[in-house]
């Protein structure tokens, strides 16, 4: 099977084997398709996971740093795994056999979150309305 990576920087390069597919980070278009083609995506960035995870590429995400910004994975099903575990290859394996899925319920996770997202930014600008109208009227008096 082929093998394409993504690398960011230059000093990435070094840890690919000669023959490696590279895709530049700096081309968008070939990093977004190469996530969007992908078999699977094996990644510890967010920014590498969402394109994935949104044109229905299979993510193993992997990550040390607990960061808050990584809740939104996990609020739609998909497990983050220690770099250094013994299952991310197994399981990378069992996605390109076609034995392992995506939790099934994921993008009705996302819409859910999406429904949430924005109910939360209409209130949010409703009540920034009400302070402007409670301040203009202070002024006024």
């Amino acid at each position: 099977q082929r093998v394409r990576v993504v690398i960011q920087e230059e000093k990435q390069r070094r840890y690919c084997p000669p023959g490696t597919d590279i895709v530049e980070y700096d081309d968008g278009d070939k990093v977004i398709e190469a996530y969007a083609t992908a078999s699977v995506v094996v990644t510890g960035r967010l920014h590498a996971a969402l394109p994935a995870i949104a044109s229905g590429t299979p993510v193993v995400f992997s990550q040390l740093v607990h960061d808050s910004r990584i809740t939104l994975l996990k609020d739609i099903g998909l497990k983050v795994h220690n770099p250094y575990s013994a299952d991310i290859l197994p399981l990378v394996r069992g996605i390109l056999r076609g034995q392992v899925t995506l939790p099934d319920d994921m993008f009705g996770r996302i819409a859910a979150l999406k429904e949430r997202y924005l109910a939360f930014i209409t209130d949010f600008r409703q009540r920034v309305s009400r302070l402007r109208h409670l301040s203009a009227r202070r002024r006024v008096v």
